[in-house]
Formats: C-alpha cells, structure tokens, sequence
C-alpha cells in the first residue's frame, strides 16, 4: 500500500537487503516478527553479507510465536503479554507495549436512535495471519438464526473471495455488507453502526 510522505524501497531477496543495508547503513534495524517467513530468512541471509552494518535490531513480535533467536537482537518487544509469556528466553530483553489509540476516539458513543436493524460485524485485514478460512461460519450462523439481521463485513485481503464465496453457498449473502477497506478515521463511526462486534 501507499504512505504518503514516506518512501518505501521494497527488497526482493536477500543480495538486494544487503546492497540497500551497505548503501544506508541505519542507525536502528525494526524486525517485524510474525514467523520465519521467507522475507525473515532474506533479511537474516543479508546479515551475513553486511558485518559491517552493526546497528542494534528492534524485534517486533505481535503475534502469538515464539520469537526469533538471534545474537543481533538487542531487544523484542511483544504486543501483549500472552505473546511474552511465550518466549524462552529470560526477561532483560523483552518488553511488552500494547498498541496504542486515542481513548477519547474510541470511546464507545450511543447511537441518537435503536438501529431497525440489527448489526453484527468484523473489522480485519482479512488474511491467514489475521484470520482463517472459517471465520465467517459464526456470521453465518447468526444470520441463520436472525434473518432481518445484518452482517457488516469490513477489511481486504486474500480470503475475501472465499468468505463471500461461503455466504452465497449458506443462501445468506444479501444479508452480508462487504464494506473493504475503510480509512482508518471512519471506523469509530463503522464501530457505531455495530450492535454486535464479533472477534
């Protein structure tokens, strides 16, 4: 995806990640952990190119895996302390910081009147490290047992074929809003929209 005002370089294998390391050598290195993916293992075949390159390397861990090993880790930092709880190793390198949001721009707001409908849904990137294939069966199930319910459907992602794919099959799917992606400034209100939010 696009950031405005930020630069991206994107690195496809593990000579590149050295070329773009040796050319920009960096002050601090953010690992984002989610498991020994084959980007995880170009970066660490990088490493080895670059001896040279020696900053400290920040390991972000926001999912429930056992982080990775390493001797240039200088400290990982866990989304939860479920995750932390995971790990083997002894506690000086690792910290817990939990994602952070404006309480006053998620406080819960009453809505001015009922909703004649109502709303249960979701809000994921809707992708295998997110979610799986059966996510949606609860959704289904409840808009068996509610026929005039709604179902609001809101990310992007790999398994969005398959999910509206399961609701035509279940003979629910004009009771389900496949919203997309939605800015993140208007999800309180796509929250508000919600009776029920299913995780």
């Amino acid at each position: 995806g696009g950031y405005q005002g930020l630069e991206i370089t994107v690195c496809r294998n593990a000579e590149a990640i050295a070329a773009y390391l040796r050319a920009h050598p960096p002050g601090l290195i953010h690992l984002h952990y989610v498991g020994l993916e084959r980007f995880t293992q170009a970066f660490l075949e990088a490493l080895e190119k670059v001896p040279e390159v020696t900053a400290p390397i920040l390991e972000n861990n926001n999912m429930p895996v056992p982080a990775l090993i390493h001797p240039r880790i200088a400290h990982y930092v866990h989304v939860s302390q479920y995750s932390r709880a995971l790990q083997p190793l002894p506690a000086e390198p690792h910290s817990v910081i939990y994602p952070g949001v404006s309480a006053e721009e998620w406080r819960p707001r009453q809505a001015a009147a009922a909703q004649e409908t109502f709303t249960a849904g979701m809000v994921y990137r809707l992708a295998t490290e997110k979610l799986n294939r059966e996510s949606i069966e609860p959704f289904i199930e409840l808009a068996r047992l509610l026929p005039q319910a709604r179902m609001l459907i809101v990310g992007e992602g790999l398994l969005l074929p398959h999910l509206v794919a399961r609701t035509k099959a279940a003979g629910v799917r004009a009771q389900f809003h496949f919203l997309g992606r939605i800015p993140y400034r208007d999800l309180p209100a796509c929250y508000d929209r919600m009776d029920l939010f299913l995780a």
